[in-house]
């Protein structure tokens, strides 16, 4: 029974064991022996003996939401991307997907959006040279963002967060002031 679950470990003789007392004593000498393939005559055994393998070690294949292409998984991780490069960036498909989900995600919240306009007026600036590149405005915004947004998250009316977005607009314009 158990060589027909596993038959990558045999004896030295490469016999079936007959028992796992058989298996007991000579698994301590295969564990850190690599495996051994028998040579492969059709596919259909090569794709058991990998498949196999993979059990073996633990692992599976799942499909990758980005690109489409099969990766291995250790254990039962929960990996839905490869380590892949995207084509025509520098990024791994894991990496691409957080960023992409983070902007979708920030694409839809107002507060976000308001910060977005404001930050980039004041970076504009910087750049154009009517505000000294040393100013801490950018820092300073950032920081007033967090903190309206650990509000705008708990608020669940809409009226209420539409003026808590007026609250922050007039703190901005106070603060480029």
């Amino acid at each position: 029974m158990f060589n027909e679950l596993n038959p990558f470990i045999r004896t030295t003789t490469d016999e079936v064991f007959s028992s796992w007392e058989d298996v007991i004593k000579t698994l301590p000498n295969k564990l850190d022996a690599p495996l051994e393939f028998p040579v492969c005559d059709s596919i259909i055994k090569f794709l058991r003996q990998t498949v196999q393998s993979l059990i073996h070690e633990e692992m599976s294949l799942r499909k990758c939401k980005n690109c489409d292409r099969y990766f291995i998984v250790r254990y039962s991780s929960l990996a839905e991307y490869c380590l892949r490069k995207v084509e025509g960036t520098n990024t791994t498909c894991q990496e691409y997907a957080s960023k992409k989900t983070y902007k979708k995600k920030q694409a839809a919240n107002p507060l976000y959006q308001v910060f977005a306009t404001y930050y980039n007026r004041i970076y504009g600036r910087i750049r154009r040279g009517t505000l000294d590149k040393d100013s801490t405005l950018l820092d300073d915004i950032k920081v007033l963002h967090q903190e309206f947004a650990s509000k705008y998250d708990e608020i669940s009316d809409e009226n209420d967060k539409e003026m808590l977005i007026q609250e922050f607009t007039s703190s901005v314009e106070n603060l480029i002031k």
